[in-house]
């Protein structure tokens, strides 16, 4: 016993160098790119700062907004490269998100957006390697989970290569999961207003709070279910609360669904990284399959769900996780626009159903491994070959994949 803790707490060390290096790394790719999204956002959020309300949802609302942003922002290299890529803004975040952008839109352009990346990818690793803990894994494994995907994981990759804030979302869901680890009467509160929070800055994890009310409801929580309602409404009122604060009016909110729904195909193709299946589909047959993207995300929520009847208190706080992972990773089989980087909403789902395996060889733990694997597209080409195609049946098998290592899952283990 003596000797096992040296060597463990070595294994940790050397584990925590490798994972610092793939930091640097992936830090070293933050750094030489102009954030092509990014300025999107900062565009925004800089007009608003200097101009107080602004209008992101209609074309001279756009125009309006790249005015007052390079007019009261310093001249510089990453600036007007990111301007000439987008000449036209694509603007279709929430007025909360745009909102959360106003505090960091600051005149230097480059320091605005190397802080953003350096809080997203700090946000992203501590909060990986938090759930992982929480999830049940040892010291090593919990520091060589996020160490590996930094050297291999293309979503994440992709997003900072952009500029995008899947690291953020990502972090937001593995502090969800581990309030709900927590198992204090207060938790399904603070889910729930975490939750909102989440969802109205990017709805994109809008199914995980369905999926855990739902699980809640068929175990019975009566209590539970009104504490997480509360919290819904709660994380509801602060995020229009605080959008209007910053010069996004309550009115806007409708400018924005609209928006969305009339975003047009030739902005979310394949080429341009769209990779959820739905797309694939509507590609290959020249019709949108909605109502199968929506049984097929059905399907992933009821997975998410089932097991959660006649739970045993102690298995309470996993099914309520395995009900919020499967919640977001169902948005990826129902999705319209599917971006490379929201693969990231798969990672805690694997994160579970590891930490949850009798041992690293169980089935559910090969499983989950298998589908992170299969998150390293770039590796994988370099040897296959294949382009978007390829890359998007990659990244959508190891979603399912990873779907179905944690939905066979048992709270105390499998395998």
């Amino acid at each position: 016993m003596e000797q096992a803790r040296p060597t463990s707490a070595l294994a940790t060390l050397a584990l925590a160098l490798a994972g610092s290096l793939a930091a640097a790394g992936l830090w070293g790719r933050a750094g030489e790119v102009v954030g092509i999204d990014f300025y999107q956002f900062w565009a925004v959020g800089r007009a608003a700062a200097v101009a107080g309300p602004v209008d992101p949802y209609s074309p001279a609302g756009d125009e309006r907004i790249v005015a007052l942003a390079l007019a009261h922002s310093q001249d510089s290299p990453y600036r007007d490269t990111a301007a000439r890529y987008r000449r036209v803004l694509e603007t279709y975040g929430s007025p909360l998100f745009y909102a959360a952008f106003v505090p960091l839109a600051w005149p230097h352009y480059e320091t605005s957006l190397l802080v953003f990346q350096a809080a997203s990818l700090a946000a992203g690793v501590v909060a990986l390697f938090l759930l992982a803990r929480a999830a049940g894994l040892p010291g090593p494994a919990a520091v060589a989970l996020p160490a590996a995907l930094l050297e291999w994981s293309q979503p994440l990759y992709a997003d900072t290569s952009v500029g995008n804030v899947g690291r953020l979302q990502l972090a937001c869901v593995c502090a969800v999961l581990v309030v709900l680890a927590a198992r204090t009467r207060g938790r399904h509160l603070a889910a729930g207003f975490l939750l909102a929070l989440a969802a109205a800055f990017k709805p994109t994890v809008l199914l995980a709070p369905v999926a855990l009310a739902a699980a809640l409801a068929v175990r019975g929580a009566g209590r539970d279910l009104l504490r997480l309602g509360a919290g819904l409404l709660g994380g509801l009122i602060a995020a229009v609360a605080t959008a209007a604060a910053l010069g996004f009016a309550p009115a806007t909110w409708l400018a924005w669904m609209r928006a969305v729904r009339a975003m047009p195909e030739s902005q979310i193709t394949l080429a341009l990284g769209n990779y959820g299946w739905r797309r694939l589909a509507a590609d290959a047959t020249g019709h949108d399959p909605v109502a199968v993207s929506v049984v097929l995300a059905g399907l992933v929520l009821v997975a998410g769900v089932w097991r959660s009847r006649g739970a045993p208190a102690e298995a309470a706080a996993f099914e309520e996780q395995r009900a919020v992972a499967l919640g977001c990773l169902a948005y990826l089989f129902a999705g319209r626009l599917v971006w490379s980087h929201y693969y990231l909403l798969a990672t805690p789902a694997a994160v579970l159903a590891l930490g949850r395996s009798r041992g690293p060889f169980a089935s559910n733990a090969l499983l989950a491994l298998a589908g992170l694997g299969l998150t390293a597209t770039a590796r994988i080409l370099a040897v296959t070959g294949g382009g978007a195609w390829t890359e998007a049946i990659l990244l959508d098998v190891a979603a399912v994949v990873i779907a179905a290592a944690l939905a066979r899952t048992r709270a105390g283990g499998v395998g």
